[in-house]
Parts: structure tokens; C-alpha cells; sequence
């Protein structure tokens, strides 16, 4: 049972790392302005940049 649900966390950490890449994609950020990939970015990481982008662009 344990087993399972490990995998049903591990698998919407993915499908959520996915969506927010998707998403920064079509904002058309690739890096973050030290030269990592958004591919490489946990989770956190993601939700972060991701959040910034978007309050940056209602600035711009």
C-alpha cells in the first residue's frame, strides 16, 4: 500500500514539474540568469521562478 502511494506522489511531483516547464516555456524562459535549465529546477524551484515570471510580466 506504501508502495503506492509513493508512486502517486512521485508521479504528481512529475506531472506538476511538467506543467510549470510547459508553462515558463511559452512565457519563453528557458534559464534562470545563472544558467540552469528550468529541466534541471525542483519542484520548489519551479513554483518560485515560475511566480516571479508571472508578476514580472503583469509589470511589463
Amino acid at each position: 500500500m506504501r508502495i503506492k502511494h509513493e508512486n502517486r506522489l512521485r508521479q504528481g511531483v512529475r506531472l506538476s514539474r511538467e506543467k510549470l516547464i510547459r508553462k515558463l516555456n511559452n512565457m519563453h524562459y528557458f534559464n534562470t540568469p545563472d544558467g540552469c535549465s528550468v529541466n534541471d529546477l525542483t519542484l520548489t524551484e519551479l513554483q518560485q521562478v515560475y511566480e516571479n515570471q508571472k508578476a514580472r510580466m503583469k509589470h511589463d
